[in-house]
């Protein structure tokens, strides 16, 4: 029999995160049924003419969307950008005024000192776009919530080519529900880019046993890159 879980801490989100098995993010590539969450697909609001033509511009070189050559910002090694990079999880360390996320290669500070969100001017976020800024806040012991915007338009929201633009604002509302247990419900409010809010289905986070883990880096590398395009990638989607 397995023992119980113990109830969940207050006021902490503190640890490795990873994203349980199911049908967990925007992404077929992540999904169990192969389904993707997609402007056509399932439940993707629909589009406005500037999204639209920003999604028929994308060209993805992973998934049911993939083409040779794709642009995907990843395959150049840019950053995967968010909220594209908080679907997988990721570490939480808690400061006295900010909580440091990592995901992965990327990383941005949660302000929780009360502080208003301000952003940079659009013609100044050719590095913070990439993440935007963040405020967070506990709305009762168990729920931390946080709010970003500041973004550019260069990154996606999965690996489909979902864009976005410079006005999204993104809420992100983590739930302890036990100790070993974190439902994360997300929503995006871009009006330049889809005409309804999109409410991304709730995602299940387990917490990682060992929380000693010494991370090393691991950089994209272009050459990399290019040889995966070459060798496998573009073999894949040729006919024949």
């Amino acid at each position: 029999m397995r023992p119980s879980v113990a109830p969940a801490p207050k006021r902490t989100i503190a640890g490795v995160w990873g994203r349980q098995a199911g049908d967990p993010s925007l992404s077929s590539i992540h999904s169990l049924t192969g389904v993707a969450r997609g402007p056509g697909f399932v439940d993707f609001p629909p589009m406005t003419e500037w999204g639209q033509a920003q999604f028929e511009a994308n060209r993805p070189g992973y998934g049911i969307r993939q083409q040779p050559m794709g642009n995907d910002p990843r395959l150049r090694c840019m950053p995967l950008g968010v909220p594209r990079t908080i679907w997988g999880g990721g570490e939480f360390i808690e400061l006295p005024t900010k909580v440091l996320h990592i995901m992965g290669e990327d990383w941005r500070q949660i302000a929780t000192d009360g502080r208003p969100l301000q952003v940079d001017p659009p013609d100044l976020r050719y590095s913070s776009g990439w993440t935007g800024q963040a405020v967070g806040r506990w709305e009762d012991d168990f729920t931390f919530v946080v709010e970003s915007a500041g973004f550019h338009d260069l990154s996606w929201l999965s690996e489909e080519g979902l864009p976005h633009s410079e006005e999204m604002r993104l809420v992100e509302r983590y739930t302890r529900v036990d100790a070993e247990t974190m439902i994360l419900e997300a929503s995006i409010d871009d009006p330049k880019t889809y005409t309804e809010l999109y409410e991304v289905i709730p995602l299940t986070f387990k917490l990682r046993g060992d929380n000693s883990v010494i991370r090393t880096p691991s950089p994209c590398n272009p050459d990399a890159e290019r040889q995966f395009e070459e060798l496998i990638r573009r073999k894949a989607v040729q006919p024949g």
